[in-house]
């Protein structure tokens, strides 16, 4: 199985690939990579503004021997197309990180029970009798009108 990834941008090891086809997807860009060691979840694919993949990803690799075999695919051709391979460095890395590119943004913490509404509070209270009575009355007089303005 492969490694984590760290948490933060600072220690990762980040390629950037330009240039990919347009079908390309996370696992056709590990199999450019074959058979480096890629972390879990480590290729992040770029989407445009309507959510469809620009050509552009960051793999990040579990070792630095790793890195350096993978940066030695600059130029080759992935399908159609002629893939730049280029380092991240670390303040890069962290950038990326910080803006949600490398993956999911970290999930806010999950409310605590002490921030929900107790069980026992009633959600809202149930309509009195006096209303119930008016509710009915005023239904009695529609429908009186109702057969009056039928005859």
């Amino acid at each position: 199985t492969a490694p984590a990834a760290p948490a933060a941008g600072e220690g990762r090891l980040l390629v950037r690939c330009k240039g990919l086809p347009f079908s390309a997807t996370a696992a056709s860009v590990a199999s450019f990579f074959e058979p480096l060691d890629i972390v879990a979840g480590g290729v992040h694919l770029q989407l445009n503004a309507d959510g469809v993949p620009n050509g552009e990803c960051y793999v990040e690799f579990a070792s630095s021997e790793a890195l350096a075999a993978g940066l030695q695919r600059n130029r080759q051709v992935m399908g159609h197309r002629y893939v730049a391979v280029q380092r991240v460095d670390g303040a890069e890395a962290e950038r990326l990180a910080a803006a949600g590119s490398l993956g999911a943004p970290p999930a806010p913490a999950p409310a605590t029970l002490a921030a929900l509404p107790s069980s026992k509070e009633p959600l809202s209270s149930p309509p009195s009798a006096s209303a119930s009575s008016a509710a009915r009355a005023a239904a009695s007089a529609s429908s009186a009108a109702l057969a009056t303005a039928a005859a």
